[in-house]
């Protein structure tokens, strides 16, 4: 990845009040989740392994698929990235139709 995740926040403390760069909402309620994790720190003593392979195997047999068909990531901008360097010697082209 060229330069982060797109979302800089935290270069700014408290002094952003509402976040346009991520499409997270920025006001859930986490109590719950964070009681869920309080009770579950056991599971979480070790680093996960360097690439989510056991997950993707995870996915393709709950999906029915094969596992190369799968390709879990950080998100939407690491998945992007990605998509960039693999077609990177190709051309593209965007065209726009503008219903009137």
């Amino acid at each position: 990845m060229l330069d982060g995740h797109g979302d800089d926040i935290y270069r700014y403390n408290d002094l952003v009040k509402m976040n346009f760069s991520s499409n997270i909402y920025q006001h859930a309620d986490l109590t719950a989740l964070k009681e869920f994790m309080k009770g579950h720190f056991d599971l979480i003593a070790n680093y996960p392994e360097p690439q989510p392979r056991s997950l993707e195997r995870l996915i393709a047999l709950k999906e029915g698929i094969s596992p190369e068909a799968v390709l879990v990531t950080n998100g939407a901008t690491e998945a992007i990235y990605m998509i960039a360097a693999h077609f990177k010697n190709s051309a593209s082209a965007v065209q726009s139709h503008h219903l009137l």
